[in-house]
């Protein structure tokens, strides 16, 4: 007796083979650097989706296939499998760079051309500023009233909570009147936690 796969589990099996490359891609994204929130599962299926999309779209233009039945022929080879694999993992490292490099700030820079005060939706002042110039001076204070002055390494982003690493960290001394009276050495670098910046001044 002949066993027949039923056509609706096929249909589903081929779906997956669809949809996982573009979860693929952004779960690299996302270990890459990590995203300002988490996700919900709606919103990231559908990034997934349309990931996706453009997986297969560079992979029929490089094939040169024009239709889905042709596709479907092709698309449980080794060869595909691997091709479609590497698409995702380079499509996944695009995606981080993107998301660096967050467009939308230069978008909004061009349509605040001139403007005499400029929006920034919070927490990306924090972002933007601190990666306005490099190598970027600051003196850091904190809640116990302390003073810090180094060079900015590195600094969280979004809507994680706000850390900052300066390098070549020195503890500033003052008297009454204001005035530096030493310049203490505090190591290579020192990690500043959310809980302990106050403001921070840029040099």
């Amino acid at each position: 007796m002949e066993v027949k796969v039923s056509s609706t589990f096929e249909e589903i099996i081929i779906t997956l083979i669809f949809i996982l490359p573009g979860f693929l891609a952004i779960f690299l994204a996302s270990k890459i650097i990590h995203f300002e929130k988490p996700r919900s599962v709606f919103e990231h299926t559908l990034w997934s989706l349309i990931s996706s999309i453009f997986i297969y779209i560079v992979f029929l233009l490089g094939k040169g296939i024009r239709s889905y039945e042709s596709l479907r022929e092709i698309v449980f080879q080794p060869e595909t499998i691997i091709t479609i694999i590497a698409i995702a993992f380079l499509e996944g490292i695009a995606i981080a760079c993107l998301h660096r490099l967050d467009p939308i700030k230069y978008l909004r820079q061009i349509v605040q051309w001139k403007a005499e005060a400029k929006f920034t939706p919070a927490p990306y002042v924090w972002d933007g500023e601190l990666g306005r110039k490099v190598p970027l001076w600051v003196l850091v204070y904190t809640y116990k009233g302390l003073e810090y002055k180094g060079v900015v390494v590195s600094w969280t982003v979004g809507e994680t909570p706000k850390e900052l690493l300066i390098a070549h960290p020195k503890l500033i001394l003052r008297n009454k009147k204001w005035e530096v009276i030493d310049e203490i050495e505090m190591g290579e670098s020192i990690i500043f936690l959310e809980e302990d910046i106050a403001r921070v001044v840029q040099l």
